[in-house]
């Protein structure tokens, strides 16, 4: 009989692609609520109120906005018949705005633009005229006259001009505002009567009968095109020099919420993975598959993204109305999922991210050690695996660990050895400093490991794991 030793050296994050026989133990092909931060294995936070006050009404949230403090214009929570305002020393959300016809789809886009020396928020809805907020109120923007009416959905700032594109009546339009400055303005789409070079106009994208535009997004420089079947780009900084061309086909509808800019470039998500841009071209990133599994039970139709300094969030709708958010460590290229709880809106702002739901509380995620109060249920599991030795017989002897736990028995293990599954308590309330070591029984010729928190405790795990096994072929 022989001893081995099988080492956990780093946690990174899910892998649902490989055979988990030959999965590094790195990964895991089934886990939740963990944070591979540093290599170590440690509960995620939770989420905060980051306003103590509930926003009234029952009503489901479409979209959040949060901005700078200029012009009192900061955090505006939209349904899709009213829009509240969270305002006042003593904070509490007042109704700011009332759609005259409820919103069918609650695609809102937003874009900030200095209008009439004002730094203004522009709202696109797809289905009413563009609003503006001057940080009181929420008007009209632009006018017929001004060639600025059309209903369209989304909008962004790019080259000193407003774009916006989304017209149901043009599916593949972009319109462009005048040069703002200079007196000009974003909410003029007229030809200017100084000079063509600072006039306003528009574009069909692939033509005039091509599918529909679905998102816009100003990177550094370059305007990129979502369209149903395609992704075009534009590059120029006036009319004269405007040239659309296009990048590739579109792996499949992307949904405006879904695009998350990185200033050169950006990500999203699609339902076969995730995709880069990174100025030139448009590729499938290398670990795309790792959350397959998730993706083939996900519905991307309302997928919401978001990013942190390291990390982006990508929220999705699972089966039996329950949500997840899919991270992604942009350091080390490790997926987690956060499960447990319900988004209905998400938004990034000075390196946080905000979100609300059903409670309808202004959450800060990535605080605090519960979902506002309610126990979060976080899991790793080891791949399951014969060390490639399938006639060999493996004892497990003992595990040691190194790492914190909020409570004697933070950590629950689950050892599953072939078939069977046996359940102890590690105890990590000595400290990193000192190993912890958990006697182990059973035998068989495959086995994995489960941590998981007890009751919402939280606990994290230092310089990896290992588990020591003896080992024996059976002799007839």
């Amino acid at each position: 009989m022989s001893q081995k030793l099988y080492k956990i050296n780093e946690f990174i994050g899910l892998n649902q692609y490989h055979d988990e026989n030959e999965l590094s133990a790195a990964y895991s092909p089934d886990c939740a609520n963990m944070d591979t931060s540093g290599g170590k294995l440690s509960v995620a936070k939770g989420f905060t109120r980051f306003a103590s006050v509930q926003i009234p009404g029952s009503e489901e949230f479409v979209a959040l906005y949060m901005g700078p403090s200029l012009a009192n214009m900061s955090t505006l929570a939209f349904t899709r018949r009213l829009v509240y305002k969270l305002s006042g020393a003593v904070a509490h959300w007042a109704v700011l705005h009332t759609f005259e016809t409820p919103l069918t789809s609650g695609r809102i886009d937003f874009a900030r633009a200095h209008i009439d020396d004002v730094d203004c928020l522009v709202i696109a809805t797809g289905e009413t005229q563009l609003m503006k907020y001057d940080g009181e109120t929420i008007s009209a923007f632009g006018s017929s006259e001004l060639g600025s009416d059309a209903a369209v959905n989304y909008v962004t700032m790019y080259a000193g001009r407003l774009f916006a594109a989304g017209d149901a009546l043009h599916p593949s339009r972009l319109y462009y505002s005048q040069l703002s400055g200079g007196g000009r303005s974003v909410e003029d789409w007229r030809e200017s009567e100084v000079s063509p070079e600072l006039s306003g106009g528009y574009v069909d994208v692939g033509g005039a009968d091509h599918d529909a535009i679905t998102c816009i997004a100003s990177l550094k420089n370059q305007l990129l095109i979502f369209m149903e079947s395609s992704i075009y780009r534009l590059i120029g900084d006036r009319p004269s020099n405007f040239i659309v061309e296009r990048l590739c086909d579109a792996p499949e509808s992307i949904r405006h919420t879904a695009f998350v800019n990185m200033g050169d470039g950006g990500y999203f998500m699609t339902q076969k993975g995730l995709y880069a841009y990174n100025g030139v071209a448009v590729y499938r990133t290398r670990n795309a598959d790792f959350i397959c599994r998730v993706l083939e039970s996900a519905r991307l139709t309302n997928c919401i993204s978001a990013k942190t300094h390291f990390k982006l969030l990508f929220k999705l709708d699972l089966s039996h109305d329950r949500d997840c958010i899919v991270e992604y460590d942009l350091r080390t290229g490790g997926y987690m999922l956060r499960t447990g709880f319900t988004v209905d809106a998400l938004w990034a702002f000075a390196g946080n991210v905000y979100m609300l739901n059903s409670n309808r509380y202004l959450y800060l995620l990535d605080s605090g050690t519960t979902y506002d109060g309610e126990p979060i249920a976080a899991h790793w599991r080891t791949p399951t695996t014969d060390l490639s030795n399938k006639g060999e017989i493996k004892a497990l002897r003992a595990l040691y660990a190194r790492g914190e736990g909020a409570a004697q028995d933070a950590v629950r293990l689950e050892t599953r050895v072939d078939s069977r599954a046996h359940g102890y308590d590690l105890s990590l309330m000595r400290g990193a400093d000192e190993v912890a070591e958990v006697p182990l029984k059973d035998r068989g010729r495959t086995f994995s490991l489960k941590f998981a928190n007890n009751e919402g405790h939280w606990f994290s795990l230092h310089a990896g794991v290992e588990l020591l096994l003896a080992c024996e072929r059976r002799v007839e």
